[in-house]
């Protein structure tokens, strides 16, 4: 046992994290990180954060740990045996073997402790014998403590197995023993403690493989939420002593969490739940005094053990499992505890994005609702339904229209970053203290909230949160997502960030909502504005945003957002569904990549520009009454939202504004009208360049066109 990881002793969560950093210093030495496409693989359960601290240190590498656990939904890579363990069977599981493996031309094992070597061998063949897996890959292993003789060190390089480590051991002699005296007695528990259940989302699983990059991304988010947490609950850190407690494989989230809660002046300890059976005694230097059995948090016929426990002003539990077992059982271990904070983290649905970018609160409903044609779903709307309790089906771009995408980007990158900096110059104004929760609306504003994101910690020196969420028009904002946030963030923090405006739907929508909310602004900040309704825009002119012209590829992936009460219950955020099957064409961050880029190059003192007269609404309504509309719903003005409507919707026409100088923003529309068939009218709009109208299909015309 290693005093110095985190897992059974109690210690100071800097004091692991410095030896993992050395570790991964030591690879460095050897491996040529450039020059190399690593796959990290961490044992369970003792080396799963020296494992994620190690991949943490080779930018761009993979990450996976082997897992005791049966995953869902995943297929089996290898399964061996670690002979020396107490629980000798493992598995290494994932989502695709051929897709962990692609383009893998090194495979690095990190343990803790490595005795014989025999496991590692045992792993390597298991992994040959896969027929999924290429055979050009270079294995190697790296551990804290190397207690091989040097003859079996020359053994398995002559294999071609290289190994790396701290320090060498001598264990020739080492011999199992058992000290007679008894361990220390816990003493009971006599008041009632007070147990707090933390959500926080973001939760990536290494058992079934992850960016190494990313996954650090979402431990410090997890981090970071914890500790916005205490703040909204004006828990004071500095001076206190904390205990941080891991679960099992769930080790290095609860070490990185501990280590900030370190930073802010806490006295912090760290160690970790675990299925080893040690013997504690209460004898001078025998290093493990105390140990109480607890029914582990992952399955509730397990036994796990905790060692050491101490007196704490509270107690942090973090785990990833899905369930509550065990959490009542670990009071008992700190019967001198008065305070504890169970911490649940979640994952949040499948996206492109990483944690770092934006948090993202939707329900996971993929594959629970079958996507329906324009026609289908507007004929429901016509008889009762509302548009959210349907998604539609994505369209999937030609190679013609997927080149007016890509030539927009081009053209618009530059106006498109001019834009995000001069929202981030107002937000700015807005938010001296530079204290901001951005809460994009899923989905056209969530590429938006990551670029004010980037521009604001770049440009600015601002490190705002961002959380995307769902609001529907007719219904409202997702006040689960709400309250969350509001659990991290004062009302005055928050500041909503859409695409662009249309006609004021859901800015009205939002406003109507808010009322429930005190000291929330109802603000949208929006790239483009030309409905002429917020002050936090980039620009009040209808410009073309590259994200506008396509559908989930280049947001994350992402359906619309979808609400229905047999899918979506009184606890769950709003939902949406992740287009897996659109993987290989997804755009998304290639496109925030591109805008990023065209950020360093705009001005960081845009001049901002002076709000015109009236609102776009009385233009939409003079369109109603041309084209004979009762419901001012179906008219849809603007680049986004025209395009929207020949992408999503069942058109009626496609109107162009009849004093364009540069038609160039409206290539893509007319791309899709040609298409679909859409009539195409010139028209006299004047503050927009484009609009779209929805086709009802119970009135065959709206005016002539």
């Amino acid at each position: 046992m290693d005093k110095c990881q985190g897992k059974h002793f109690p210690i100071s969560p800097d004091v692991p994290l410095r030896l993992f950093s050395k570790l991964a210093d030591e690879v460095k030495k050897n491996v040529r990180e450039a020059a190399e496409n690593i796959l990290f693989i961490g044992f369970a359960e003792t080396a799963t954060a020296v494992g994620a601290a190690v991949a943490k240190a080779f930018h761009g590498s993979r990450y996976i740990h082997t897992t005791r656990e049966q995953l869902a939904n995943c297929e089996y890579a290898a399964e061996f045996s670690e002979e020396h363990s107490h629980a000798t069977e493992q598995t290494l599981q994932c989502k695709s073997t051929a897709k962990l493996f692609d383009g893998v031309t090194r495979v690095i094992f990190v343990e803790d402790e490595i005795t014989t070597g025999k496991t590692i061998v045992n792993f390597i063949n298991a992994l040959k014998s896969n027929p999924r897996i290429p055979n050009r890959i270079t294995y190697s292993a790296c551990s804290i403590l190397n207690g091989m003789s040097e003859e079996r060190t020359n053994e398995l390089a002559e294999l071609g197995y290289d190994f790396y480590w701290l320090m060498k051991i001598d264990m020739s002699d080492y011999k199992d023993s058992l000290i007679p005296e008894p361990p220390k007695e816990i003493p009971k528990r006599t008041t009632s403690p007070s147990c707090e259940y933390l959500r926080i989302k973001g939760m990536l699983d290494p058992r079934s493989g992850v960016s190494a990059d990313e996954y650090s991304a979402a431990c410090d988010s997890l981090a970071e939420q914890l500790l916005r947490i205490f703040s909204r609950k004006s828990i004071r850190l500095s001076g206190k002593k904390i205990a941080v407690i891991g679960t099992e494989e769930c080790m290095y989230p609860a070490i990185n969490a501990a280590d900030m809660l370190r930073e802010q002046g806490a006295e912090v300890y760290t160690h970790s739940t675990t299925r080893s059976p040690i013997e504690p005694h209460f004898k001078e230097n025998y290093p493990l005094f105390s140990r109480i059995t607890l029914e582990s948090f992952y399955d509730k016929n397990r036994t796990t053990y905790l060692y050491n426990s101490d007196k704490y002003d509270f107690v942090i539990a973090v785990t990833d499992s899905p369930k509550k077992n065990g959490f009542m059982q670990l009071t008992d271990a700190f019967p001198e505890t008065d305070s504890f904070f169970f911490v649940s983290w979640e994952a949040a649905m499948p996206c492109s994005y990483s944690p770092s970018d934006v948090t993202v609160l939707l329900k996971d409903i993929t594959g629970l609702v079958e996507p329906l044609p324009a026609e289908e779903r507007q004929r429901r709307i016509e008889h009762g339904a509302h548009y959210s309790e349907m998604l539609p089906l994505e369209y999937r771009p030609s190679e013609k229209y997927l080149k007016e995408y890509k030539d927009a980007l081009e053209r618009c990158a530059f106006e498109t970053a001019e834009a995000v900096v001069s929202v981030c110059n107002r937000l700015c104004k807005a938010h001296p203290d530079g204290k901001i929760a951005l809460v994009s609306l899923a989905r056209a504003g969530t590429p938006v909230g990551i670029l004010i994101k980037r521009c604001l910690k770049a440009r600015f020196g601002v490190n705002a949160a961002h959380y995307t969420i769902s609001i529907i028009r007719g219904i409202g904002i997702d006040r689960n997502a709400m309250s969350y946030i509001l659990s991290q963030h004062r009302p005055e923090e928050i500041c909503f960030v859409d695409g662009w405006t249309g006609k004021g739907a859901i800015l009205g929508t939002l406003t109507e909502a808010l009322a429930d909310y005190d000291g929330v602004s109802g603000s949208l900040a929006v790239l483009a504005d030309p409905a002429n309704i917020t002050e936090l825009c980039g620009t009040y002119k209808d410009i073309l945003i590259p994200s506008s012209i396509l559908n989930s590829t280049v947001s994350g992936l992402m359906s619309r957002t979808f609400l229905r009460s047999d899918i979506i219950g009184d606890d769950d955020f709003h939902g949406a569904a992740y287009h897996f099957d659109l993987k290989d064409e997804d755009l998304s961050i290639e496109y925030i990549n591109k805008i990023e880029t065209a950020m360093r190059l705009a001005p960081a003192d845009l001049p901002l520009e002076a709000r015109p007269d009236g609102t776009g609404i009385d233009e939409v309504k003079r369109i109603a009454a041309d084209f004979d509309i009762d419901d001012i719903n179906l008219v849809k003005p603007g680049l986004g939202e025209a395009t929207r409507v020949l992408l999503r919707r069942v058109p009626y026409c496609l109107l162009i504004a009849d004093n364009l100088e540069d038609e160039s923003c409206v290539s893509h529309l007319l791309r899709l009208a040609e298409e679909k068939n859409v009539p195409v009218k010139r028209y006299p709009l004047t503050r927009y360049k484009a609009c779209g109208i929805i086709r009802t299909l119970g009135k065959k015309s709206h005016g002539d066109v």
